[in-house]
């Protein structure tokens, strides 16, 4: 994830934080329903901000986009010093 995305994250909303995830990607809506198996509503929706935020979306949206999943629900990463690391996706 570059630093343009992560310098005003803890601003946006998850739809917000899911949809510059998956715009990073290169894919469009409709590839990225494709290879992670999400419906195009429901990736739509999620980028929306309509939901449902389901824990398993947002794990497979951070493995298909390379974003921890503490960004994507907080804006936010772990510390690489913290106790627990830097989320692995």
């Amino acid at each position: 994830m570059d630093n343009e995305i992560k310098e005003s994250s803890w601003e946006w909303t998850i739809a917000d934080r899911l949809r510059k995830a998956r715009v990073s990607t290169g894919m469009t809506k409709e590839e990225f329903a494709e290879v992670t198996e999400i419906s195009r509503t429901t990736v739509a929706n999620l980028e929306k901000g309509t939901g449902p935020y389901k824990q398993p979306y947002l794990i497979t949206w951070a493995h298909f986009t390379n974003v921890s999943l503490e960004w994507i629900t907080t804006g936010q990463e772990l510390s690489p010093d913290s106790p627990h690391g830097r989320l692995a996706c």
